[in-house]
């Protein structure tokens, strides 16, 4: 195996946290299901003073890189965006995301980079906030 290639199995279970802020107070976490080139899994995005994102991801994985749509709630809302996220050993890297002023929606750019690193962590310590919302 070569650095950075991911060491998983083709049925995982994998969950990843990435915090930030001051006092590392903003969260977001992602539980995946991977089966072949199937991804599905949860997501949760909680903010400090912010409202809070809930909602299931799913889409392909090609090679390390995970292209999948995010259907979420926030404020009562149901919404979806797109997610872009690459394997790399422990760590889950995520696409940077813009907003798009002409359609009011965020996007990924074709030149967006992975901005973010998620680290590894036991399934156990996934943040256990009921998000099954029915989406």
């Amino acid at each position: 195996m070569q650095e950075g290639e991911a060491s998983f199995t083709k049925n995982d279970t994998l969950c990843f946290i990435y915090t930030e802020g001051k006092k590392q107070q903003d969260t977001q976490a992602v539980k995946l299901l991977i089966s072949g080139n199937d991804v599905e899994g949860k997501m949760i995005y909680m903010p400090e003073e912010k409202d809070w994102r809930f909602g299931t991801l799913k889409g392909k994985k090609t090679n390390d890189i995970l292209s999948l749509k995010w259907t979420f709630v926030q404020e009562g809302i149901k919404d979806s965006a797109d997610v872009i996220f690459k394997l790399d050993g422990d760590k889950l890297l995520q696409k940077s995301v813009s907003y798009d002023v002409q359609t009011g929606r965020e996007m990924i750019a074709d030149t967006a980079s992975f901005t973010k690193a998620f680290e590894k962590i036991n399934c156990e310590n996934f943040p256990k906030q009921d998000f099954d919302m029915g989406l």
